[in-house]
């Protein structure tokens, strides 16, 4: 078992950063695509097979669009808040725990214990 643990907390930052950046991709790309579609809508036709085709493949498109949004927006919250907000935790409380045990070390020995 290793005798210490190690955080690259800039790296975190930075990579946090890089995720946010791609969130942010991946959300403008499904605008995109929600926009491409609402302009087929209907495309198919509106013959027998062009109804049952709309029937089964819009609410299911629309589902899966708002699963990709939700997606979206929560790895937007792990790039944007969790992860900072971890490093930072960590980082606060290596502070306290060093400043504990300089406070321990600091205290004369006692007898007995």
């Amino acid at each position: 078992m290793p005798d210490e643990t190690y955080l690259n907390a800039p790296g975190v930052k930075d990579d946090a950063g890089k995720l946010a950046d791609a969130v942010h991709k991946f959300e403008n790309a499904l605008r995109d695509l929600r926009t491409k579609l609402g302009n087929e809508q209907g495309c198919w036709g509106d013959d027998e097979i062009g109804k049952t085709f709309e029937e089964s493949y819009s609410p299911k498109s629309a589902s899966e669009l708002d699963g990709l949004a939700r997606i979206g927006q929560n790895l937007g919250q792990v790039a944007e808040q969790v992860l900072p907000q971890s490093v930072d935790a960590l980082q606060k409380q290596d502070e306290i725990n060093a400043e504990n045990v300089r406070a321990a070390a600091a205290q004369p020995e006692q007898p007995g214990r």
